[in-house]
């Protein structure tokens, strides 16, 4: 696949960051650009880094204390929690019905830190966003043809689905 869409990506991040998030431009631009990075890395490679999901959570938290338009303190710390604990629940269960990991760690850590950027109200939206996004993909990618053996990399699914919900969220 060309790597091409992580360059139109990041410029998109800075254009949608600078006019539907002026009070919020620098803090937009960081949490899509850790997001695309994120999404590239898992795409071409299968994982989501601890460094940049650590990142990505210590911008957040910084963010809930200085963006003036981010969730409140108390919203994002428990969308933080949630997010995290119930992907974390979400993996133990699927390993316990399948036998097999189904979701990675990294997916747990980002959706954390996901849970601080928009909060406990945005969390059930990044997760339907994602999920659908990625079911049409797979779908529309299988012409169709459910493969249930078939692994999708969730990471750039929810890197869009949570920077899309991010920005909506302080329009």
């Amino acid at each position: 696949m060309d790597e091409t869409w992580i360059e139109a990506a990041s410029g998109l991040v800075a254009v949608v960051a600078v006019l539907a998030t002026p009070a919020s431009i620098a803090w937009v631009m960081l949490a899509g650009w850790l997001l695309v990075l994120l999404a590239a890395i898992d795409h071409f490679h299968g994982l989501l880094p601890d460094l940049l999901n650590g990142t990505l959570l210590l911008a957040g938290l910084l963010a809930l204390l200085f963006d003036p338009m981010a969730p409140s303190a108390m919203d994002g710390l428990a969308g933080g929690l949630l997010g995290a604990a119930g992907f974390a629940a979400l993996a133990l269960g699927y390993q316990a019905v399948r036998g097999r990991s189904g979701l990675g760690g990294g997916d747990i850590k980002l959706m954390g830190a996901l849970g601080i950027w928009v909060g406990l109200t945005g969390l059930a939206w990044v997760v339907l966003v994602a999920a659908a996004s990625a079911l049409v993909a797979s779908l529309i990618a299988a012409r169709g043809r459910f493969e249930p053996s078939h692994a999708i990399r969730f990471g750039p699914w929810l890197g869009g689905a949570g920077f899309a919900v991010l920005v909506l969220a302080r329009y």
